[in-house]
């Protein structure tokens, strides 16, 4: 039987540099610690020129609650 020793200070460490990093990256680096199937070659790349193409897409005006309806879906999808 192997006995690992748990460096507590280095964990910590470890978690606050997550925390000062921007949300993005955070999210990346925790959806690859929870999900250890993660594949970068999975991710859908998309250049800049791609988002702005679709953002044309968008109605010009949405409300505070039709944001708040999508940006719930868009969470409610997560979980599936």
């Amino acid at each position: 039987m192997v006995t690992q020793t748990v460096d507590l200070e280095r964990v910590e460490s470890l978690i606050q540099a997550i925390d000062a990093l921007p949300l993005a990256e955070q999210t990346i680096i925790r959806s690859r610690l929870i999900h250890p199937n993660y594949s970068p070659s999975l991710v859908q790349k998309r250049s800049v020129l791609e988002i702005l193409a679709e953002a044309h897409q968008l109605p010009p005006y949405r409300t505070p609650e039709e944001i708040d309806r999508d940006i719930q879906a868009e969470r409610d999808s997560w979980d599936h």
